[in-house]
């Protein structure tokens, strides 16, 4: 019995001993790898911020250069329209000259029809008067024809 405590207790002493000192060192193991997975995790944050910043870097400059790119055409779009608008006023100040000329014209089509249905009464008038006139030139006519054959013929009889 004695050698088995003898053999037993300094086991068991080792062993107690060894769990022990094996114990601080896993804990101390462990608070090792504990850090180190806390100081990775810090470099993973640091990497992911980083590749965060380079995205949104990069993404601020391509939308900023879009930005511009898409105001200078708004100024371009702004300028064509301050034209066209010019553009509008002039053709609206245009129009309403033609507008003017075109009402001025009306009255003197107008003044010109009216005339040309005046002309148009007096040259009926006129043809009239012109048939009439024939149809008296030929009764005249027959008339003086009458009266220089009787003149003929009394100048005849008188010469006889």
């Amino acid at each position: 019995m004695n050698d088995l405590l003898l053999i037993t207790i300094p086991a068991a002493v080792t062993s107690i001993i060894t769990y022990v000192l094996t114990r601080n060192r896993n804990i101390a193991d462990v608070d090792k790898i504990n850090v180190e997975v806390a100081a990775n995790e810090i470099d993973n944050v640091e990497k992911v911020a980083r590749i965060w910043r380079d995205l949104s870097e990069d993404l601020r400059k391509r939308f900023m250069s879009e930005i511009d790119d898409l105001r200078s055409i708004n100024q371009t779009m702004k300028d064509k329209l301050n034209v066209v608008q010019g553009e509008n006023v002039q053709m609206r100040k245009e129009l309403l000259v033609v507008q003017k000329e075109n009402e001025e014209r009306k009255i003197q089509f107008n003044k010109v029809l009216s005339e040309n249905n005046e002309l148009k009464k007096q040259m009926t008038s006129l043809e009239k008067q012109l048939k009439d006139s024939k149809c008296e030139n030929a009764k005249l006519f027959a008339e003086v024809k009458k009266s220089n054959k009787n003149y003929s013929e009394v100048m005849k009889h008188e010469n006889i």
